[in-house]
Formats: C-alpha cells, structure tokens, sequence
C-alpha cells in the first residue's frame, strides 16, 4: 500500500486504488494507517482524486479517511 508514497505526481492511480480497494475493509490497525497515509501522500499532488476515491470507498475505517483528509480542508 505504501510503495508509492513519495513518488508524487508519478503514482499510478490505477494501481494505487487496484492496491487500496480491496483492503477498504481490513480492520488492523496499520493497513487502516498505512491507506490513510498513501492517500495523505496522493492528496498532496491530486487532491481532487482522493476526495473522489474517499467518497467511493467509505469503508469502515474512521482512521483511514481521517487521514487521507487530513490537510484538504474537508473533515473528517
């Protein structure tokens, strides 16, 4: 989940969501973490992606979608 974060604007967001969807619904807490950090990270170059992408897939993680909002502004 975390192997883009840091590449900026070169994610593959294709892969980045392939990876992310289908653990939307993993309790533990580090891949909650880890999903809310390399959506953090892409929020940084493709805001308006993630926004898109947290609004698709509201899993069940509070943690996630806090962190993957964390600096856009939008709240949790």
């Amino acid at each position: 989940m975390l192997s883009q974060v840091g590449a900026r604007e070169r994610v593959d967001q294709a892969l980045l969501a392939d990876v992310l969807e289908p653990n939307i619904e993993d309790r533990a807490f580090l891949s909650r973490k880890a999903i809310g950090w390399a959506l953090r990270d892409q929020a940084r170059w493709d805001p308006d992606w993630v926004r898109r992408f947290v609004k698709h897939h509201p899993g069940r993680s509070g943690l996630s979608r806090r962190e993957a909002l964390k600096h856009l502004g939008t709240g949790s």
